[in-house]
């Protein structure tokens, strides 16, 4: 249960962390990881778009996450707590453990 008002929820813990996970589950964005290892967030037009990813072969992950609440409340919040966002993605596996193909990842 999402608790906003209460000081010690992890919704109000780690405001930067929480925007990059509501922007990742709102399925609107990704994170797009390059073979250099270099990465860009990316914004999902349609699944044209999805579609694109999946066959450039400069790309080596795609994260992303479940809508879920439990997917930052039980996953992403526990292990980050006050990690920055490039941490995060910097240390990607760490985090986006869920392998939906061959490069689709997610929290």
């Amino acid at each position: 249960m999402v608790v906003k008002n209460n000081k010690d929820s992890v919704w109000n813990k780690n405001k930067k962390l929480k925007t990059f996970w509501r922007n990742l589950a709102s399925g609107n964005k990704v994170i797009i990881i390059y073979l250099n290892k270099k990465y860009k967030i990316h914004t999902i037009k349609n699944k044209k778009d999805w579609i694109k990813l999946n066959e450039d072969k400069m790309i080596k992950h795609i994260l992303t996450s479940s809508m879920s609440v439990d997917s930052y409340e039980l996953n992403l919040y526990p292990k980050a707590k006050n990690k920055t966002v490039e941490e995060i993605i910097s240390n990607y596996n760490k985090y986006f453990i869920y392998k939906i193909n061959d490069k689709m990842l997610s929290l």
